[in-house]
């Protein structure tokens, strides 16, 4: 991260899926991994968003925020952190590695990154967000590390009880390639008992969010309904989107999509969320497996279905 990225569409993915992990009862951590401006290209530009309304109905009070901070120019972290933005612990040091011996360079990352897990300590869920993703052979020891989280890091921040989600950045290979890369990361020895799960943003400048899941998470239901919802409206494409709300999407054609999400238990039983009113055009299901990958997803007309009382939850007959 740098300062002149502040409030762009990378801001806006990630604080919005922050906002939704919040909201579903999880503390948040956000490590900026914060490094100085260059100057030797126009990213940070992508703001084009902030004069679509589209994007507005995903989050109106975060757009309103972050228009209201590109506006004014005042384009720094420390803006972005306040609490009608995001509600989290953040640290904002910033990682300069310019102008230091490769023994200057190791002492320097270690003694930051020290005090940012000290800052963690306890939270639920611990996002960090360097400019590049998970660190390349080509940059290990060098200056420009300090644009990549390494895997000790994370595993770090796992073993001190918290679920990660570290930043990707899509360069010039396929969604397998890092697919992969993820998967090798969480095979470690220090991630025990971890499930993942990746979500991909493709709007302007394309990025992942890789999830490495506690277990206590895993079948955390409020962790499931708020990530499946969260996939579900994106795969709306945002031109068909007017509104997001807690468990709906209004489209533009005035139809409601209401969304639920649920994980398979080891039994094989799939048990939603009460569905209370059933006032509305279609219903989306996103399920996951009982390991938390995702199994399948069905969408059902409203017409089609109706509830059979069933304790807490709610049964399907169509």
């Amino acid at each position: 991260m740098q300062n002149r990225y502040s409030g762009d569409i990378g801001d806006f993915s990630k604080l919005g899926l922050l906002r939704v992990l919040h909201a579903a009862g999880l503390t948040i951590g956000l490590n900026w991994y914060l490094t100085p401006n260059e100057t030797h290209n126009s990213d940070g530009l992508h703001v084009k968003y902030l004069d679509q309304e589209k994007f507005r109905a995903c989050d109106e009070e975060l757009w309103l925020n972050l228009k209201r901070i590109v506006d004014s120019g005042q384009r720094e972290i420390r803006f972005l952190e306040a609490e009608d933005i995001l509600q989290a612990t953040f640290f904002s040091e910033c990682l300069d590695l310019a102008g230091k011996t490769k023994s200057q360079r190791l002492t320097c990352r270690h003694r930051w990154f020290s005090k940012s897990l000290s800052s963690m300590s306890g939270i639920d869920l611990v996002c960090v967000d360097p400019d590049n993703g998970l660190v390349v052979p080509s940059a290990l020891s060098r200056p420009k590390e300090n644009k990549y989280v390494l895997p000790e890091e994370l595993a770090a921040y796992y073993a001190q009880g918290s679920s990660v989600i570290y930043y990707q950045h899509k360069a010039r290979r396929k969604d397998d390639f890092y697919i992969e890369q993820h998967r090798k990361l969480m095979s470690r020895h220090d991630f025990v008992g971890t499930t993942g799960l990746v979500l991909k943003f493709k709007t302007t400048s394309q990025r992942y969010y890789m999830f490495i899941v506690q277990p206590r998470h895993k079948d955390d239901d409020n962790l499931v309904e708020a990530v499946g919802n969260a996939v579900i409206a994106r795969d709306y494409d945002v031109r068909q989107r007017k509104a997001v709300l807690a468990d709906a999407i209004v489209l533009t054609d005035g139809r409601v999509v209401e969304t639920r999400s649920a994980k398979r238990s080891y039994s094989g039983s799939i048990e939603l969320s009460a569905i209370t009113d059933w006032d509305f055009d279609l219903l989306a299901i996103l399920i996951f497996d009982e390991n938390g990958y995702i199994e399948s997803d069905i969408e059902v007309e409203g017409a089609q279905g109706h509830r059979v009382s069933h304790g807490q939850g709610a049964e399907l007959q169509l």
